[in-house]
């Protein structure tokens, strides 16, 4: 397969390719015969200090490193691709941390950072394989990290090679994403 942006220097060839590019995936999906309607959206992170551990039970918005430090994060902002940290989200998010666990408001803010998060226009994962191009791949979602073990052990066995070993085991997602055939693999 030989995909070209338009210029000679970024003509590529290979038997196989998988497009993980995230919110590059937009553009280029198209050059392969591949459609992925994602779009940005902004989150922020709030982390402070190493403190001794005390979260005993998971809490969807907030979490303790191995190392000691809190990460505080629940923002959803619609904002394009603009990644600027703003005072106001980040005074939300702190009261909101604070109101669960009280004694937070007595750590220091080490670092704040914005990011984007690539969303799907349904939010559902993208696993597709061009009818065009056969041996182009795509895999865009929100979570890479959540479905990460998907990622690494079901859907390689699946670029171009049929269902994965043991099918059954495959969460939902990827079950979709192979179609009914492996679903009675």
């Amino acid at each position: 397969m030989a995909a070209s942006s338009g210029c000679a220097a970024a003509t590529s060839t290979a038997h196989k390719i998988v497009l993980a590019a995230g919110l590059g995936n937009a553009p280029l999906s198209p050059m392969v015969g591949l459609n992925a309607p994602v779009r940005p959206q902004r989150g922020q992170i709030i982390v402070t200090e190493k403190v001794a551990p005390f979260m005993d039970y998971v809490v969807h918005t907030i979490r303790q490193t191995d190392e000691g430090s809190v990460m505080i994060s629940d923002s959803v902002e619609e904002a394009g691709f603009d990644v600027s940290v703003g005072s106001g989200v980040l005074a939300v998010m702190a009261d909101r941390a604070v109101r669960m666990f009280p004694h937070l408001a007595k750590l220091n803010v080490v670092r704040c950072w914005a990011a984007l998060r690539v969303m799907p226009q349904d939010g559902y994962p993208i696993y597709d394989q061009s009818k065009v191009w056969p041996g182009a791949f795509i895999a865009t979602c929100h979570s890479g990290v959540t479905l990460a073990a998907a990622h690494a052990l079901f859907l390689p066995p699946c670029n171009g090679e049929g269902s994965p070993a043991d099918v059954r085991r495959a969460p939902a997602v990827i079950k979709a994403y192979l179609g009914d055939e492996a679903a009675h693999a």
